[in-house]
């Protein structure tokens, strides 16, 4: 696996705690995984044991990650304290 599809991957993991809480309140399961491509979009499946092999090189995050898109790019923040994952109601609000 190329280190943009690892780094694609880590981003994805790292998302998976935010994105239940666009449709609904959750909570990740072991072995879940969420992938984003480079236009934003994602996918999350549970992984098997070879997709779990595909991630030998994956690091783990720091609690209080929050990951978003702007004019195109992903970005991560980190958000230790948890205040954005605190205010993600009035953070969906649109204008």
């Amino acid at each position: 696996m190329s280190g943009l599809k690892v780094a694609m991957v880590a981003l994805g993991v790292a998302f998976a705690g935010i994105a239940p809480a666009l449709a609904a309140e959750g909570e990740m399961d072991d072995r879940m995984a969420v992938a984003i491509n480079s236009q934003g979009k994602w996918a999350m499946a549970k992984l098997s044991d070879k997709g779990m092999a595909m991630m030998k090189g994956a690091k783990p995050l720091k609690a209080g990650m929050v990951i978003f898109m702007r004019d195109g790019k992903m970005y991560m923040v980190n958000d230790p304290k948890g205040t954005l994952f605190g205010m993600r109601r009035d953070m969906m609000m649109v204008n």
